[in-house]
């Protein structure tokens, strides 16, 4: 039987605690569908679900087919939890480099740079970077094509049974599709993990490797505190895009008893942040 971390999410504020628990008494009384007024101020492609029960709470179309993007690394992240130690390391390759097409988002790996997996888990998480991607996908399956075979196959067995990985990282492909109900189940599986929540829910990070020394800053704007989207609620999420997925989101709103679960995909810049908050609303305020 495979072990299953304890979720951990760190130490809250008393504001935000307050907020919380006043937040969570009223979430188990919210309707399996909302108001359809309440509904017109959300993405069209979205969801809500019970982080603990799977329950869909809100329903935006929650089955349409899209582009995952970036979203497409939060399963990536949930099997570099699940098998890789983070006291272990790797190295950046250059046939990794050159196989992450130009366009990719990222820090800028460089070849010979030694990360330990914390580290890259960090650097994947924060930033979004896709070569980092590729080579923790490397370090869990040995290439590649394997992770992607690891990936589907994870898919399925949540549930996610609309989606298809092409790739570790989220850039496009045209038969990488999922939906924001199976980016759902997949975020609820990666929440079992406490370092998952841990990194995903830092504000920032300091890096050092042999190659530089840097600041890393979470680019989920519903994370940072001077952020016009922060939500005190939020504990985590991730972010993605690209030209064909659009902007899409998923977050988790909660706690270590009980949250929600929200996804928008095909969403605008500033609209994937505005339309969660209104879906956090709903779940947590009706």
């Amino acid at each position: 039987m495979l072990h299953r971390p304890y979720l951990r999410i760190p130490a809250l504020s008393a504001a935000r605690a307050t907020a919380l628990i006043t937040a969570l008494t009223l979430f188990f009384c919210v309707p399996a569908r909302a108001d359809t007024a309440a509904a017109q101020t959300a993405s069209n492609y979205s969801v809500v679900l019970n982080a603990k029960t799977g329950k869909v709470i809100y329903n935006g179309d929650m089955n349409k087919k899209c582009y995952p993007a970036s979203l497409t690394k939060i399963m990536t992240a949930l099997l570099v939890f699940k098998y890789l130690d983070p006291k272990d390391t790797l190295t950046v390759t250059k046939d990794v480099l050159a196989a992450t097409p130009a366009d990719s988002s990222g820090i800028g790996l460089k070849a010979g740079e030694v990360f330990t997996i914390r580290q890259a888990e960090y650097t994947m998480l924060l930033k979004s970077d896709n070569a980092m991607a590729n080579e923790l996908a490397i370090k869990v399956s040995g290439s590649m094509d394997k992770f992607v075979k690891l990936m589907n196959k994870t898919a399925k067995a949540l549930g996610a049974v609309n989606t298809n990985f092409t790739n570790p990282s989220g850039y496009y492909n045209k038969n990488m599709v999922t939906t924001c109900y199976d980016m759902a189940l997949i975020m609820k599986e990666a929440l079992k993990y406490s370092g998952f929540v841990n990194v995903s829910s830092s504000q920032q990070y300091k890096l050092v490797t042999n190659k530089r020394s840097t600041m890393l800053y979470n680019d989920d704007q519903m994370i940072l505190d001077g952020s016009p989207y922060y939500n005190e609620l939020v504990v985590c999420g991730k972010t993605g895009y690209t030209d064909e997925a659009r902007h899409t989101l998923a977050t988790y709103a909660g706690d270590k008893t009980s949250g929600a679960i929200i996804v928008v995909m095909r969403d605008t810049k500033a609209g994937k942040y505005t339309n969660t908050n209104k879906l956090i609303s709903l779940a947590f305020n009706k």
